[in-house]
């Protein structure tokens, strides 16, 4: 990635001088001035942030098979991508998944691809998402197999050297699980070993945890396992609390009503041969809170957990589920719970991932369901979609929102049911972030990859972080659109119109290729791919205002 210095960005213009021997010292490309160098960084200038967003859907293999895409892991190497995915095998009568590697560069294309093909009829599933480490020049991942000789399921460990390019799978027990969810999965590096867990049913049991100890050649030394009886466990986390201990989360749940289950998060504290020692933590029925997607240690020596929270409605015999993040201080009390989505939130579907930035804020992402009349049967149904978007929030070590963004994808001339998975997200060398997962289109069946790569204010149209006026008014409301012209996608954002609007697309005869319902200060992106080059008007508009802005796409 080439960078430059701006020394517009956040402090206004400098106009840069050294002042050597009374001399006026001309800047020239290739010459470096030590003052220069002491001024540039007294001067806080930044250097330039990257941004793009990609949308991943056909894969080819160097056989030359098509194959559709779902992003599940992401690794930042420098101003590069490792991207782990999940391809179908359609080499396979099964349609079994295989999994793709990928290395990306700083503005979202594909450098190198290795695809693993089986051709065997066991049914692969994709490396689970969470389940990515880095050793020195190895990447360790967690998938698992289902066979249906035996009728089992098994989990596997997968080893990819880099430097001699292969790949090496094994198998880490022969126990017949029934039942093995793809995102019950956990894969953590302690003290040189390998620990494993899955969330399983075995023998017609309950749903329980079990744990394996691997060492870094991916042979098996021990496995345990975990119960609390009368209840399933599931979603299983570790992460390292103090020396020679570690730090099992779960959530243990059990169904009371059709439709209503109850669940609380609990935390046991295990040594490095995986024997219980106690409870670090066990969360209230009260706050019905189910899965552990995420959990990071804190600088202050507690830890923040993505999950979700189920709230059963009694008038409609629904349980509805919301993304929520739970902060336990260094004893294991809870410090606070936050809700990403607010009161405009009807399903904030998933709380997918949480980091902490250095000054002690956190930065959390998962997708986002914005519905417009839940249950309502008087509205016709194509008019009552959902709206989804992944968020990416920031907000303080106490809980509090700084800002929150959220990214829509839109295909013209298809209003397909999409489902959005964030499975990743991550901090990027120029302090931007990247977020990664996939989009699956329940119609058709298709998955597609995104990446989004946004700036250290979650901007992927720049300007999304101006403050709106003290005083609105009509002329205040403004269109964000980047980039113009546009080749892949018509990237725009309505501010300050403070409500929803409406958007359409239109060429320059009149004929509409996309529109739809969004809310303010939502970043949009029309995928530009399937609309033919030229002119084209993007209006949008309230019951109040309407603004109307010129696009062109080209090839």
């Amino acid at each position: 990635m080439r960078t430059i210095f701006n020394y517009r960005q956040l402090t206004g213009y400098y106009k840069l001088s050294c002042m050597c021997n009374s001399n006026l010292l001309k800047i020239k490309v290739g010459i470096i001035c030590l003052p220069l160098f002491l001024i540039l960084f007294s001067l806080n200038v930044s250097f330039a942030q990257t941004r793009f967003n990609k949308i991943y859907n056909i894969i080819k293999s160097t056989e030359g098979y098509d194959f559709y895409l779902a992003i599940t892991n992401l690794n930042v190497q420098g101003n590069n991508f490792f991207v782990v995915g999940a391809v179908p095998d359609s080499t396979t009568i099964s349609n079994s998944e295989v999994n793709a590697f990928l290395l990306i560069d700083s503005i979202g294309n594909i450098q190198e691809k290795k695809i693993l093909l089986t051709g065997n009829e066991m049914l692969r599933h994709a490396i689970a998402p969470k389940t990515l480490l880095t050793l020195n020049h190895k990447y360790y991942m967690l998938g698992y197999n289902s066979d249906y000789t035996t009728d089992s399921i098994y989990p596997y460990l997968l080893i990819y050297d880099t430097i001699s390019n292969q790949t090496v799978e094994y198998n880490l027990n022969n126990i017949n699980f029934s039942f093995m969810p793809e995102l019950s999965q956990n894969l953590y590096c302690y003290n040189g070993k390998i620990y494993a867990a899955v969330s399983a049913i075995e023998n017609g049991s309950s749903q329980r945890i079990h744990c394996y100890i691997i060492d870094t050649s991916g042979n098996l030394q021990s496995i345990f396992n975990y119960y609390t009886s009368g209840y399933n466990e599931i979603l299983p986390k570790l992460i390292n609390h103090t020396s020679n201990k570690l730090l099992l989360f779960s959530s243990i749940t059990k169904q009371v009503a059709s439709l209503a289950l109850i669940s609380r998060i609990i935390a046991r504290r295990i040594d490095s041969l995986g024997n219980f020692i106690d409870y670090f933590y066990q969360g209230s029925f009260a706050d019905s809170l189910y899965g552990i997607e995420d959990v990071i240690a804190t600088k202050d020596g507690g830890f923040l957990i993505a999950t979700q929270r189920y709230t059963y409605s009694p008038s409609f015999d629904y349980q509805f589920s919301y993304g929520v993040f739970l902060k336990l201080d260094s004893a294991g009390q809870k410090q606070w719970i936050y809700n990403p989505g607010g009161y405009r939130c009807n399903s904030c579907d998933w709380s997918y991932n949480t980091i902490e930035l250095p000054c002690g804020d956190f930065m959390l992402s998962g997708t986002f369901t914005l519905y417009g009349v839940p249950f309502d049967t008087t509205i016709p149904p194509e008019l009552n979609q959902p709206a989804r978007f992944w968020h990416l929030s920031r907000i303080t070590n106490q809980g509090e929102l700084v800002w929150r963004r959220l990214y829509n994808y839109i295909k013209p001339n298809n209003y397909a049911y999409y489902n959005y998975y964030n499975f990743d997200l991550d901090t990027c060398p120029d302090k931007g972030f990247i977020l990664s997962g996939y989009i699956s289109d329940d119609i058709n069946v298709l998955d597609s990859g995104w990446l989004v790569k946004v700036d250290s204010m979650g901007c992927l149209v720049p300007g999304c972080h101006l403050s709106p006026p003290e005083v609105p008014t009509d002329s205040s409301v403004h269109v964000l659109l980047y980039p113009n012209p546009a080749n892949d996608f018509i990237n725009f954002m309505p501010q300050f119109f403070e409500s929803d609007v409406e958007y359409r697309l239109v060429d320059m005869l009149g004929r509409s290729g996309v529109h739809g319902t969004v809310p303010d200060g939502s970043t949009n992106m029309i995928d530009s791919r399937f609309l033919p080059a030229g002119t084209y008007l993007l209006c949008v508009n309230n019951d109040k205002v309407r603004i109307t802005k010129k696009v062109v796409v080209q090839r």
